[in-house]
């Protein structure tokens, strides 16, 4: 998040969000595994150490990804400049309701 939010402080400042809008793609990560493998083969994809390894350590890392995104939800809701978030876990459709749920946006 910290980087994010350095790169729409530029896009506000530049004005850019005054004309367009910006939506972070988001989705709950289902194990440690899947979040290297995205990381280390999808470009543009960027997943903190940090994260892999609470996953790592989580009885149960498939709620714990539903967890995670669920912060990151909340998490870019308020970066000012950011419209929205784009939830993207193909096959997951209970896994991005309950991160909704749990974003406190349903």
């Amino acid at each position: 998040m910290p980087l994010l939010e350095r790169y729409i402080r530029r896009l506000v400042d530049c004005g850019v969000t005054e004309k367009l809008y910006f939506l972070v793609g988001l989705g709950p990560l289902k194990s440690a595994q899947t979040a290297r493998w995205m990381r280390d083969t999808l470009y543009g994809t960027l997943i903190p150490e940090g994260v892999i390894r609470r996953m790592e350590a989580a009885r149960d890392p498939r709620h714990e990804g539903i967890v995670i995104c669920a912060e990151m939800i909340q998490q870019a809701r308020e970066i000012r400049g950011v419209a929205g978030v784009h939830l993207m876990a193909p096959g997951q459709h209970r896994e991005i309701v309950e991160a909704v749920r749990l974003a406190g946006l349903v």
